[in-house]
């Protein structure tokens, strides 16, 4: 039942896909592309096992299903907690669809509206004409029902008329808190409505901060499906979960930490709540994107080949390195590597094509 995302953007069973659809794959030189199945066969039942990453995401396979590691294709029984696996770092339907009119609105509903009520609630003035304008290109019509003084100080509420039908269409029309989702049309959609509704919801339940930045809900499907889309910016992140003793209930935290990442939110989906700390370059934790340590096990004959030890590289000469067989490398710094070896491998791998998740828990099922 593992979901797999096919080139129109949209994410099916794994048992539903057919020959002639297109998927991501990994090349041999860790490059992702959209590859044609050419068959599928049934292989009743089999041992599966789940297995969940440090980036919060889980999947399932089967026992001899390939995951691709550093130094190879492995099978779930080959790997462990701790093994780190690829996953593709910008996820970009080959064949989107159409602009969605409502993918702004839809953001604003998301983060800070009842489907229900068809209301938005927010207490920054600076985004109440933002949303009237949102709703009206979604073909709806608002109004302020009234300011919320005595019981919420600040708080403006915002009625919006006509588009229950839309919301029925969604599947959102009866959705809570704790079960809102983002339907699949946004999947398919272009890069520029995704845009608009990452940048509505992240200004409603998102925090920015010295970091990074946060996003929390009560609903694990909703930030389930905001990790994957902020993949079509290459921005990858973590789920973590946390039990809210005061209103006895789960939330969960969206995260994104690395530099990069975050420089990255700024530059193509913006910022624009109120008090928010614009964390500087070099604020938040560096070590998040990194490339596995048993890289040089396969790629150090690069280094060595060149009858160089990496102590007498010049890039290295400034940061007194003698030794990286110890730890994983940071990006960053194995492109350092790359550049003083002119090596397009090693460049390959410093790339944001692929994100390096860590097994946290592998148990059959």
């Amino acid at each position: 039942d593992q979901p797999v995302q096919v080139s129109t953007g949209e994410y099916r069973r794994m048992d539903s896909i057919l020959p002639g659809d297109r998927v991501l794959a990994i090349d041999d030189n860790f490059r992702p592309h959209w590859s044609t199945v050419e068959a599928t066969q049934a292989q009743g039942e089999q041992e599966c096992y789940e297995i969940s990453f440090r980036s919060g995401k889980k999947i399932r396979v089967s026992h001899n299903h390939p995951l691709r590691t550093i130094e190879g294709w492995k099978n779930p029984t080959e790997l462990s907690v701790g093994s780190r696996i690829a996953h593709i770092g910008q996820i970009a339907p080959e064949t989107p669809g159409p602009e969605i009119p409502y993918a702004e609105l839809l953001g604003w509903m998301l983060g800070d509206g009842s489907f229900e009520n068809s209301r938005v609630t927010n207490k920054d003035p600076n985004f109440i004409q933002p949303i009237h304008d949102a709703v009206s290109l979604a073909g709806g019509t608002s109004h302020i029902r009234y300011y919320k003084e005595k019981y919420s100080p600040g708080t403006y509420d915002i009625l919006i008329q006509g588009l229950r039908p839309l919301w029925r269409e969604l599947g959102l029309a009866n959705a809570k808190s704790g079960d809102k989702f983002i339907p699949e049309v946004i999947f398919t959609a272009p890069k520029e409505s995704v845009r608009r509704l990452l940048w509505a919801l992240f200004n409603c339940d998102g925090t920015c901060g010295i970091r990074g930045i946060s996003y929390t809900s009560k609903s694990r499907r909703l930030v389930d499906d905001i990790q994957k889309l902020l993949l079509r910016f290459n921005i990858p992140s973590t789920i973590m979960p946390s039990w809210n003793k005061k209103y006895e209930t789960m939330y969960y935290f969206l995260t994104i930490s690395s530099d990069p990442f975050v420089q990255r939110y700024f530059q193509e989906i913006g910022w624009a709540k109120r008090n928010a700390y614009l964390p500087p370059v070099g604020n938040c934790n560096p070590n998040v994107n990194t490339v596995p340590k048993e890289w040089r096990n396969r790629f150090g004959k690069y280094i060595f080949g060149h009858g160089k030890r990496p102590e007498t590289i010049k890039a290295n000469k400034k940061n007194k390195i003698r030794s990286i067989s110890k730890y994983d490398i940071s990006k960053p710094f194995l492109a350092k590597y790359a550049e003083a070896l002119n090596d397009p491998m090693l460049r390959q791998l410093t790339t944001d094509d692929i994100f390096w998740d860590t097994i946290v828990e592998l148990s059959p099922i």
